[in-house]
């Protein structure tokens, strides 16, 4: 999600599917994902701060979100978001965290229109950043630590990091098990 209003509108949405019982008997849990901009500020890509969006939600859905993510966004930006969506996520019992960081070069510009212009005249250049696989593994352990059950790999992140990641689950003493053949 990139903004309070889309996430208030997908909540409400599968709030409506298992109230109305559209999903029939199942009772799936609901987790939340937030696409971060790359800046200074710990913030959506509508310019809403993440804390501000967390107590919003959490306040509107008490109880409802099972799980909370961050995703499409670089490892600093990642790791620098991550106390708080824990945090906030712990005070409303919410149980599963997860990250997903990208290679993406970070957008600066905060003006939606000059992003969505940038996407479409830059839209056959790919801009990855060049990123160790050891350095990023070094950042998902820093996530793990942290508290999230749930770390892979957004855009530019390949198998090998994957990889890289799902052995050192095996091997390490977390108690958890990768979900990879």
């Amino acid at each position: 999600m990139s903004s309070i209003d889309e996430a208030v509108t997908a909540l409400s949405g599968v709030q409506t599917a298992k109230k109305d019982g559209m999903l029939g008997d199942r009772d799936l849990p609901v987790w939340l994902s937030f696409s971060l901009l790359n800046s200074d500020i710990v913030e959506l890509h509508s310019g809403e701060k993440l804390e501000d969006a967390l107590e919003k939600l959490l306040g509107k859905f008490p109880g409802f979100i099972n799980g909370l993510f961050l995703n499409c966004a670089g490892l600093d930006i990642i790791t620098a978001a991550l106390p708080v969506l824990i945090r906030l996520g712990k005070e409303h019992a919410v149980d599963v965290f997860g990250a997903y960081a990208n290679r993406f070069a970070p957008i600066n510009n905060k003006s939606p229109n000059s992003i969505e212009k940038s996407f479409k005249e830059d839209a056959h250049v790919c801009n990855l950043i060049d990123i160790p696989e050891e350095e990023y593994l070094e950042q998902v352990k820093t996530w793990i630590k942290l508290g999230c059950g749930v770390v892979g790999g957004c855009y530019g992140m390949g198998p090998k990091y994957i990889e890289m990641i799902s052995k050192y689950v095996e091997s390490s003493a977390l108690g958890i098990k990768s979900q990879l053949p």
